[in-house]
C-alpha cells in the first residue's frame, strides 16, 4: 500500500524501547522500527498486520520504505529523473570497467551493469539496506585499488 504520512507520536515504554505512532491518510499504525522517526510527512509505500489485544484491534506495520517521486528537482531547480540519472551513470560505471580491462567480456558488462544500476537507484530511493546487498567486499577492495588510476577527469558527472 502507499500513502502519506500526516503525523507521528512516540511514547517511551518502560523497557527502554520507543513505540511510534504512525498517521498514514488519516488511519493510525503502530510499529517499534526507529525509522519511523524520519518518515513524518514522507510518502511510503507499506505493509500491515492486523492485531486484537484486550478487544481492540491495533494494526502494526510490518514493512514500510519512503517512495520517491519519478522526477525530483535538483538544488540549482532543474528536473531531473533519478531513474535516467541512475541509468546513465550505471552505464559510465560499466563501459570505464570494460574500457580498463576489469569487466571482461560483454555478458559480465551485462550483469554489473544490472548490479550497479540496482543499486544506483537504491542509494538514489534511500533504501540504505538494499543497496548494501548489492556491494561485494571484492568488488569495493578492486575499487579502492583501482581508485589512485583513475582521474578525475574521467568521472561522467
Amino acid at each position: 500500500m502507499k500513502g502519506t504520512v500526516k503525523q507521528i507520536k512516540t511514547k517511551q515504554l518502560d523497557n527502554g524501547g520507543t513505540l511510534y505512532s504512525v498517521n498514514i491518510d488519516g488511519t493510525w499504525y503502530s510499529t517499534f522500527d526507529e525509522k519511523a522517526a524520519e518518515i513524518d510527512g514522507k510518502q511510503i509505500e507499506y505493509s500491515y498486520k492486523t492485531v486484537e489485544k484486550n478487544g481492540k484491534e491495533f494494526k502494526n506495520l510490518t514493512e514500510f520504505e519512503i517512495v520517491q517521486n519519478n522526477s525530483t528537482t535538483s538544488s540549482n531547480g532543474s528536473q531531473s529523473n533519478g531513474k535516467s540519472d541512475c541509468w546513465i551513470n550505471a552505464v559510465a560505471i560499466t563501459k570505464s570497467g570494460l574500457e580498463g580491462g576489469i569487466i571482461k567480456d560483454m555478458a559480465e558488462a551485462r550483469q554489473e551493469f544490472m548490479n550497479t544500476y540496482i543499486f544506483l537507484c537504491h542509494v538514489w530511493q534511500g533504501n540504505k539496506e538494499k543497496a548494501k546487498q548489492y556491494t561485494q567486499k571484492d568488488i569495493v577492495e578492486d575499487f579502492v585499488e583501482n581508485a589512485e588510476e583513475v582521474s578525475t577527469e574521467d568521472v561522467p558527472f
